[in-house]
């Protein structure tokens, strides 16, 4: 039994110990955290689905209309957890109900009518699994129940597939710490052992020359170098001499290895993170694309005033966290200095005059006075538009969310000495400002003045570190002047170079893009593998009066071009079977002979990582679209490809005065009479020029349609029937490119702008 006195057992036994343990520890931590973090997110979920469901089924209960609400609860099939799902009216009686399953109990009726009664939702969890019943209410009261059943199959199996992963690690870490405990054992008493020999040896043979052998550790090696010293001093001087060279030799190439190491690692990690970022960032907005794309789709019904709000706040918080999204990303850019400013030629009083205008929608719902005052600021300045409109906005904005009443006043003014000049910004407002001892903290990266703030307004604390680090970017300087309960002072001066005085001051600030809504009827073609993304894409689209083809991957994208031309390609980046590149490619390498050889095509990605926009353009793409995007972005960069995307009519006037005023200053005297005759002709002629178009339509006789449209168009152009003017436009684009099954969808309309026109123009007959 002395082995188990030895030194070498004790090491082993110490460290298997402080091993097994450590394993345990973290096992058992990692699997509790695991579990409750799965648990909270199948809680969430259902949650989530009970609020989806109960906002969907509402109007049905409202209308005691059951077979729209079974059909609302059909969609659940597609949820293998979902068990069961049960509503019931204000009686607690069955008003409709979805099952996956056989035949299931249903819920306790005390617990329905405590949900009712209380309007609190009520959650319980058994061996059935996680059961919800959340309430149904409408102007405060309670007109039913839904109850919701979640198996938790989900949850089980990958907590299952965890403990699995987990054990599995824990036995290779075990049996990893095993070999490498041997081997740090031997490490120690090999050497040891030997030491112990020679010692020994000496001891009995009396032989002097015997030396101790080098260990391969340095503490050994001294061990020995001390013991053969005392052997020969002579000899031991040279060898000495000899160790210590080796030994210097030895660190300083481990050194210089462990500084080729760290920077190696340093390397992978740096684009470990870069690859993550976009990785996560490519995750996060396909999901967030059908988010936003399907609150844009909504915002286009006709919604009552909750719904409509509703429907708003989840635009808002989608906007919210893509806006998130892309700050993580633009400080990772600028932590990495991978951003490099682009700079251009810039007329700085219409681009002040845009971005005010752009954030003004925003103060005016808060009851805020935007202001803008600009100084000296008549030439065109080179500057970097993209990251100086950046900075402006997250500036502004963070200016009208801490402002609760008052104004914001945006100013710039141009300076300027012998050598250098510069543009200064300021942005004052009225709001809560800032405590002196929380200045120096707040352009740090996810610093707030106050964590009330957080808790108050919002945000991460990144955007003034992203707006500081532009400054710096731009060579510039920045600061901030604030008191509590007295408003702040943003403050930035920026070198840019002056170029010629133009007469900006006096054109208007570009008005923001709107939204267009094309009906030319143009076939389209849609890739995309993500089922709310397809449905987001083609509800837009068609939205806008475009036809669509939905295909899921690339590989059925090329087959599809294959047999039939397109307009338009909307082209995904990542589908299975052929990825958008090679689709791409194939499209565009049929040396001009392909139906669809030259027909455009738009990349459609959430692929944000450096080089993917190259790639597509190399293979062949026109354009390119990052996702998520709004309504307004789809339509636009359609309509730059197709051309015919048409404006929806943009003046509610029914007659623009503007024209009918020009024809009076053109007539001088005789514009009263002349006006009258042009109004009688026009209410004489118009009713046979539509009555062209509508027998046209019927008929299919596309050049009618046209023909009779592009006069409607002019006559009532000339009038000032603008409405009216512009869906004949739109009828024309539609007669000349013989798409007129799209023509019946505006006659209604059509008519219904004609009536008001007609009834207009008659009153101011009468009055004449």
């Amino acid at each position: 039994m002395k082995w188990i006195k030895t030194l070498k057992f004790r090491l082993i036994v110490t460290m298997m110990g402080l091993v097994l343990l450590t394993i345990l520890i973290i096992s058992v931590s990692i699997i509790s955290n695991q579990r409750h973090a799965l648990e909270k997110q199948a809680l969430q979920d259902s949650t989530t689905l009970g609020e989806l469901l109960v906002t969907n089924t509402l109007t049905a209960v409202l209308f005691d209309d059951a077979i729209s609400a079974r059909q609302s609860l059909k969609a659940l099939r597609v949820r293998r957890d979902i068990s069961q799902v049960i509503i019931f009216d204000d009686e607690a009686r069955l008003f409709a109900s979805y099952q996956n399953s056989g035949n299931q109990a249903l819920p306790d009726s005390e617990t329905l009518r405590q949900v009712l009664d209380t309007h609190e939702p009520v959650i319980i969890e058994n061996e059935r699994g996680l059961q919800l019943m959340m309430p149904m209410i409408s102007h405060g009261d309670s007109i039913g129940v839904l109850y919701l059943l979640d198996n938790l199959a989900s949850l089980k199996s990958q907590l299952a597939a965890f403990y699995q992963v987990v054990a599995l690690t824990a036995v290779l870490a075990f049996f990893a710490s095993l070999m490498a405990m041997f081997w740090l054992v031997s490490l120690f008493t090999k050497p040891m052992n030997e030491m112990l020999a020679t010692i020994r040896d000496i001891t009995i043979h009396r032989d002097y020359r015997r030396r101790a052998p080098k260990a391969s550790t340095v503490e050994f090696n001294q061990l020995a170098d001390s013991f053969n010293q005392m052997i020969s001093e002579v000899q031991m001087r040279g060898q000495q001499l000899e160790t210590m060279n080796t030994e210097l030799e030895q660190r300083v190439q481990a050194r210089t290895e462990a500084l080729e190491t760290a920077l190696q690692l340093a390397n992978e990690a740096n684009h470990a993170k870069a690859q993550f970022l976009a990785m996560m960032s490519h995750e996060v907005r396909t999901p967030l694309n059908g988010v936003i794309g399907f609150a844009e789709l909504l915002k286009l019904n006709a919604l009552d005033d909750e719904a409509r709000e509703n429907v708003q706040l989840l635009n808002d918080s989608a906007q919210s966290l893509l806006a998130l999204l892309n700050q993580i990303l633009d400080f990772s850019k600028l932590d990495a200095d991978k951003v490099e400013l682009e700079k251009q030629r810039l007329n700085m009083a219409s681009f002040m005059k845009s971005v005010v205008e752009t954030n003004r929608a925003k103060a005016e719902r808060k009851g805020l006075k935007l202001e803008l005052t600009l100084h000296d600021c008549h030439a065109d300045y080179l500057v970097d538009p993209l990251r100086l409109r950046q900075v402006l906005n997250n500036l502004i904005d963070n200016a009208i969310k801490f402002t609760a009443r008052g104004h914001v006043r945006v100013s710039l003014a141009a300076g300027q000495n012998d050598k250098d000049h510069w543009l200064d910004f300021e942005i004052e407002d009225t709001g809560a400002g800032i405590a002196e001892s929380k200045l120096q903290s707040i352009f740090s990266p996810f610093s707030q003045a106050d964590s009330s703030v957080t808790r108050q307004y919002g945000g991460t604390g990144l955007g003034l570190a992203i707006c500081a680090q532009l400054i710096k970017l731009m060579k510039g300087q920045y600061g901030v002047k604030s008191q509590e309960k007295q408003g702040s002072l943003f403050w930035f001066r920026i070198p840019a170079q002056a170029l010629d005085t133009i007469q900006a001051l006096s054109k208007p600030a570009k008005a923001p893009a709107r939204q267009v809504r094309a009906t030319s009827g143009n076939l389209i073609l849609l890739a995309e593998d993500n089922e709310i993304n397809q449905s987001v894409a083609a509800g837009m689209l068609e939205n806008f009066g475009y036809q669509v083809q939905i295909v899921s991957n690339g590989l059925e994208a090329v087959n599809e071009c294959n047999k039939k031309h397109y307009d338009l390609i909307l082209m995904d980046y990542h589908m299975p079977q052929m990825g958008g590149l090679e689709a791409t490619a194939l499209i565009r390498d049929s040396s001009g002979q392909g139906l669809n050889s030259e027909t455009p095509i738009v990349a459609l990605t959430a692929d944000i990582q450096d080089g993917v926009e190259a790639e597509f353009r190399h293979a062949g793409a026109d354009d390119f679209l990052i996702k998520p995007f709004k309504l307004e972005q789809l339509s636009e960069i359609v309509s730059r490809w197709l051309d015919k995307a048409e404006s929806p009519v943009k003046n509610d006037l029914v007659i623009d005065e503007d024209v009918l005023e020009e024809i009076r200053q053109m007539s001088g005297e005789q514009a009263p009479e002349l006006i009258n005759n042009i109004m009688e002709l026009y209410l004489q002629q118009t009713p046979e020029l539509i009555d062209d178009i509508q027998h046209g339509t019927a008929a299919g006789d596309a050049d009618r349609v046209f023909r009779a449209a592009h006069a409607l168009k002019s006559s009532s152009a000339n009038i000032g029937a603008v409405k009216v003017s512009e869906i004949a436009h739109q009828v024309e684009k539609l007669g000349r490119h013989n798409r007129v099954d799209h023509i019946p969808q505006h006659l209604d309309t059509l008519l219904e702008c004609y009536e008001q026109a007609r009834l207009n123009l008659k009153s101011r007959l009468g009055d004449s």
